[in-house]
């Protein structure tokens, strides 16, 4: 019902500013070519010259008034209002002067010419062209009868034949552009209908892909974490279990200590028999021993914390010129601490200039591609890692020695939702996420169709300044 509403408010408004459009044409149109005909009407009849003249000037001057009563305030009843009396008085104006001429049908095809001017401009309501035709020929046939003997019945079947034909012409015209333009109009509301719902439509995908793509990166940085605490909960394992010896340490020796402030020449004999009890060499050695292992088991923690501080680094939206390579070995150090016994990583990180990036949204291309990289080589493989300048560009490369991409995938990787995983091992979003922030960056990313054996993945970035890094090959762990 509010559809059916809207569409009627909407046609009632077209209707508005179209017909206010054809009236201010129409009373232009009469307001000038009218009183055009006064030196013909001087030429074919000048006994009735001023008369005519007369009522052409009253013609104009009624088409004058409409045209500026269409131009200020309006609605659609007082336009068509407006319309309907240029158009009747008007024409009862150029039809006084036909019972009266000697040139009849000179006159009755300028009247003609009148209503045919009217079927060219008018798209109004049937009702309203068809009264006013009728209007225009019944007073016409009036003022034909009034006027007597003047007119010869040829004249009068003749012009009463060609007036009534022009006439049913004319609301044919009227009646199918009309229609025409009612079914545009239908098919335009029902397009920008459809565009809304479309619109709609399409905003609810892009909240949902919005939120499955979060759900994508926390699951990966799930999947991360989980790796990640089985690499720190050894390092605490040692400190945990050197602790208490350690501790225990660390008490027998303060209470020696204790003992030798309180001591007397008569006490050493004792507290020599404490030393042997406690074997300080043994002590010297084990504490020194245990004071490593709870360093390196720090250290061990702190590297772990440092390369995840560089892998989520910059998460935040502002971007940043920076060098790539350190998002690469923070995210190969992350991942290969959890690799297989047989996935080997070969990273050669080459000579390249920095980036205009967000390191953050980088780091997650990285990861997706490396661990896409270890799923495909599955219990053993080698996966290359290289980036080194291309032209303006920074290329970044991952390739792998799994069973690589078929040919009838190739179009549809970078789809949202589109995986070869099996059901519940992936849902799709990790490639086509990858292809959004690299967009994003103003890079391209593509899979090299030639690589043999396996699948290698290239990103290519746009460069900003000169080079910041080294070239080396780092090994991972």
């Amino acid at each position: 019902m509010t559809a059916a509403l809207d569409a009627r408010s909407a046609w009632a408004s077209e209707c508005l500013e179209r017909e206010r459009r054809e009236g201010l044409v129409a009373a232009l149109y009469t307001g000038l070519l009218i009183p055009a005909w006064i030196p013909l009407d001087a030429l074919m009849e000048p006994a009735r010259a001023r008369q005519f003249a007369f009522l052409r000037l009253l013609a104009a001057g009624v088409s004058a008034a409409v045209f500026l009563r269409l131009r200020g305030p309006r609605t659609l009843a007082g336009v068509r209002a407006a319309n309907a009396a240029n158009f009747a008085l008007t024409g009862l104006c150029v039809g006084l002067m036909l019972p009266q001429v000697e040139h009849f049908q000179a006159y009755v095809v300028g009247y003609s010419l009148f209503l045919w001017g009217a079927g060219a401009l008018f798209t109004w309501p049937m009702w309203l062209a068809a009264g006013t035709a009728l209007a225009h020929v019944s007073v016409l046939a009036a003022l034909l009868a009034l006027s007597g003997g003047v007119r010869h019945l040829d004249d009068l079947l003749s012009g009463g034949f060609y007036l009534v034909t022009t006439a049913c012409m004319v609301l044919g015209f009227v009646a199918a552009r009309r229609r025409t333009l009612r079914r545009a109009f239908q098919a335009s509301l029902d397009l920008a209908q459809r565009n809304r719902e479309l619109e709609a439509t399409l905003g609810t995908l892009r909240d949902t892909q919005a939120r499955l793509v979060a759900s994508e990166k926390l699951s990966a940085l799930g999947r991360l974490l989980a790796g990640l605490s089985h690499e720190i909960n050894n390092p605490v394992n040692v400190l945990q279990n050197n602790l208490e010896p350690v501790r225990q340490h660390v008490a027998s020796l303060l209470d020696l200590a204790r003992r030798l402030e309180r001591a007397r020449p008569g006490d050493l004999p004792a507290l020599q028999a404490r030393c042997r009890e406690l074997d300080l060499a043994f002590v010297g050695e084990d504490l020194a021993d245990a004071t490593g292992i709870l360093r390196s088991a720090v250290d061990r923690i702190r590297q772990v914390h440092r390369d995840l501080r560089a892998f989520i680094r910059g998460d935040a939206p502002e971007s940043v010129v920076s060098d790539p390579n350190e998002g690469l070995r923070a995210t190969l150090a992350l991942i290969g601490r959890r690799l297989p016994a047989g996935i080997r990583i070969d990273a050669d990180l080459g000579q390249v200039r920095p980036v205009r990036m967000q390191p953050g949204q980088l780091n997650q291309v990285w990861h997706n591609l490396v661990q896409n990289a270890v799923d495909a080589v599955g219990a053993g493989g080698v996966i290359t890692v290289r980036s080194r300048d291309v032209g303006e560009e920074v290329e970044v490369s991952v390739a792998d020695t799994g069973p690589g991409v078929p040919a009838e995938v190739l179009p549809r990787l970078f789809e949202p939702f589109f995986t070869t995983k099996g059901v519940g091992a992936g849902t799709g979003l990790g490639l086509a996420t990858c292809y959004q922030i690299v967009e994003r960056h103003a890079g391209h990313i593509a899979v090299d169709g030639t690589w043999a054996p396996g699948a290698r993945f290239v990103v290519r970035l746009p460069a900003a300044a000169a080079p910041v890094s080294r070239s080396e090959r780092l090994p991972v762990p």
